[in-house]
């Protein structure tokens, strides 16, 4: 590694097509002050180990690659604040190490195949926009509800069947999208009362909707919903028609199936 790069606080290097075999032999850990990377959109199947000894990395952006996990050791990048795993071929699940990274602001995991998020997440106090949009995802941890910061919440196309009511933590939550999620059966009012919660998309989602799953308050404070419901289904949904006056806001109805 060349002395003058031992300085270096910003590495952009997206869009260059690097693989494996392109970084191999490279000393990225003598980088030590790097407090941003950026690999996207290139064609790399693993993440660099080397990598997680950058323990002064605020921002990591690997999204759009081709890596098949997100590496065991994640935790040890403890300044994290920005994460983005975005388009990969992520799977199982999340590791518990994650939990580690106590200032991290954004999470990326949207397109992947991810089955399970970590039960540490709720460690992860500083976690204000979370991404998880198309993966495998059954459930969300409970611990979620420790987030409290946690503001926008992205969750449609997975298989989640129901939400844990220690969501209702989740205090600052201001977006929540489950659209597509066709096996999602209950959502607890305890959720759905949130005080800043202003937008909820639940299109493609629950399959017997009834006003008795809406609490007491429920709703009062949305500015958009999207309360279609049906299977989602190739160019759009098959929805089944909800009364808009059995809704109790004033807002209106979004017709964005996302």
């Amino acid at each position: 590694m060349l002395p003058w790069l031992h300085p270096l606080t910003d590495l952009q290097l997206p869009g260059l097509g690097l693989r494996d075999e392109d970084l191999r032999g490279v000393a990225l850990d003598a980088l030590r002050g790097l407090t941003r990377m950026n690999m996207a959109k290139n064609q790399l199947e693993t993440f660099p180990s080397a990598v997680l000894r950058l323990h002064r990395l605020t921002e990591l952006d690997f999204s759009h690659n081709k890596m098949a996990a997100v590496p065991q050791g994640i935790g040890k990048l403890r300044r994290l604040r920005r994460l983005n795993l975005m388009c990969n071929k992520l799977s199982g699940a999340v590791p518990e190490s994650l939990g580690r990274l106590t200032q991290l602001e954004v999470l990326g995991l949207r397109t992947n195949s991810l089955t399970a998020l970590p039960t540490t997440i709720g460690c992860c106090v500083s976690l204000v926009e979370l991404y998880v949009t198309e993966n495998n995802l059954k459930a969300l941890p409970a611990s979620l509800g420790q987030c409290k910061r946690l503001r926008k919440l992205q969750a449609s196309f997975n298989d989640l069947t129901t939400l844990p009511v220690e969501m209702a933590g989740c205090e600052s939550l201001e977006l929540c999208r489950l659209a597509a999620n066709p096996s999602l059966s209950e959502v607890p009012s305890e959720i759905t009362c949130l005080p800043s919660l202003a937008w909820l998309s639940l299109a493609g989602s629950l399959w017997s909707p009834g006003l008795g799953m809406w609490g007491e308050g429920s709703l009062e404070n949305l500015k958009r919903t999207d309360l279609r419901f049906g299977k989602k289904v190739r160019g759009g949904c098959a929805r089944r028609s909800m009364n808009i006056h059995t809704v109790r806001t004033a807002y209106e109805l979004c017709v964005n199936c996302m």
